[in-house]
């Protein structure tokens, strides 16, 4: 057992877009920087530097991807185009893939806390199905890489659900690549039911992307590219790798989808063509919503009609634009035929869907207490009316024996639900004997220390 009453542990939540770091206790992330980084190999100018994983060289246990070259980790060193600089991420799927660049990661979050690793006992949020390998390779990475004097591996869904004040929930979580939906029974995540589909914010903004391009704005330039007079007297390097110039289209699109679109309400598809449903119905589900939401007025704010891009063209924003966030949702009662098929064909990728079936895979005792504490969070989430919709649409697909309530809480706590799970988690007493000691994990090994975390 390892006591960490007195000194803070440190939580950190590496996702797909974005990591989040902080001390136990805290409300909110002390920092919060980009997930991706640039990489320049050796052979193009980069300086290499051996991480600890590489100065052990114990068998088996070689990073995935193994690099020499040098890093660019943060907003600012990630913004600034150099020729030949790759982007990459540490995440494929949920899962690391790459842990050269995660402990980069963490080494650069140290740095921004001020905090010697092996002072401090750390939480580490995985995916919801995150496997033993991966686990066995966080647990090398922390205790004999950093020498943390603790450890615990904890499952996203899981923290979302505790940081929500409930220990069973259904946690929809609507990520950057991808929309999970995961049943948390007493603590626990039932990973054999957990659900998931690649639509999410990513497929989102290739679509914004493809829609621009189709309405001759076909050039998103980035906003590197986009300089004003004076900056423009000095030339942008060359080449630039084509990630870099996918990332940052990628960017543009996304600050187009928070701007500008909303999830349409059931009562049209899309929003503001008359058709579509039993309007009395969808307005008790907004309001069964909204009491939950706790989110005031954001959800209510009217997107933008217009938006300038980088290069200063102007998009006006009409119904279609706007709407695209319903493709991810069922289409309404009395949608048009095009519309009701198009959805069909992508119904298992659909962010109900997923509960549904998430749901129906779970143990049946459980399943009125889940659908009635269904847990929305991730980026995903903050687009306006998430929570009216995704409550009507789960309520369509179950019996009317379910009562469906989504807990959808601010903004802010949407965004960071996981890391404030954690958060609170490492406060509480009973979670003290928990903690895997660096001790412990020397005299039992990977597999064995593994059973402490639950699986």
């Amino acid at each position: 057992m390892y006591c960490g009453d007195e000194i803070a542990g440190v939580v950190g939540d590496v996702g797909t877009c974005h990591c989040k770091f902080g001390y136990a206790g805290e409300d909110v992330p002390k920092h919060m920087f980009r997930s991706a980084a640039g990489y320049l190999p050796c052979s193009e100018g980069g300086v290499a530097r051996e991480t600890t994983r590489k100065k052990r060289k114990k068998p088996g246990t070689e990073p995935a991807a193994a690099h020499d070259g040098q890093w660019f980790i943060g907003d600012q060193s990630l913004s600034k185009p150099r020729a030949h600089m790759e982007v990459r991420g540490p995440l494929t799927d949920g899962l690391v893939t790459d842990w050269d660049l995660l402990e980069r990661l963490w080494e650069h979050a140290y740095a921004l806390m001020r905090a010697q690793p092996a002072d401090r006992p750390a939480l580490c949020v995985e995916a919801s199905w995150g496997t033993r390998k991966q686990r066995a390779a966080h647990m090398e990475l922390m205790l004999e890489g950093f020498n943390c004097p603790a450890l615990y591996i904890a499952k996203a869904g899981a923290l979302a659900a505790f940081g929500a004040g409930r220990a069973t929930a259904l946690v929809c979580e609507l990520g950057h690549v991808g929309a999970a939906a995961t049943p948390v029974v007493e603590g626990h995540v039932l990973n054999r039911a957990v659900r998931r589909s690649d639509r999410a914010l990513h497929w989102l903004a290739e679509e914004t992307l493809r829609l621009l391009a189709a309405r001759e704005h076909a050039d998103v330039a980035p906003r590197y590219a986009a300089r004003g007079a004076a900056a423009a007297a000095a030339p942008l390097p060359s080449p630039i790798h084509p990630s870099y110039v996918r990332y940052w289209r990628e960017d543009v699109a996304l600050d187009f989808v928070a701007a500008c679109m909303r999830v349409p309400s059931a009562r049209g598809w899309p929003p503001g063509d008359g058709s579509g449903g039993d309007a009395s119905s969808a307005s008790e589900m907004a309001v069964s919503a909204s009491e939950e939401s706790g989110s005031g007025g954001e959800d209510g704010d009217a997107p933008a009609s217009s938006y300038e891009l980088p290069d200063g063209t102007i998009v006006h924003v009409d119904a279609e634009l706007r709407g695209l966030p319903g493709a991810l949702y069922l289409p309404p009662p009395g949608a048009t035929a095009a519309a009701a098929a198009a959805a069909a064909a992508a119904a298992p990728h659909t962010a109900p869907q997923l509960c549904a079936a998430a749901l129906g895979a779970s143990d049946g005792d459980a399943r009125k207490e889940l659908v009635n504490n269904l847990v929305v969070t991730g980026g995903g989430a903050l687009l306006r009316g998430t929570a009216e919709r995704l409550t009507h649409d789960v309520a369509r697909l179950l019996p009317g024996a379910f009562r469906v309530r989504v807990l959808a809480p601010p903004p802010l706590e949407r965004r960071f639900g996981a890391w404030i799970g954690g958060s609170i988690l490492c406060c509480l007493g009973t979670f003290q004997q928990l903690w895997l000691s660096r001790a412990e994990y020397a005299e039992l090994g990977p597999d064995r220390a593994d059973d402490r975390f639950g699986g």
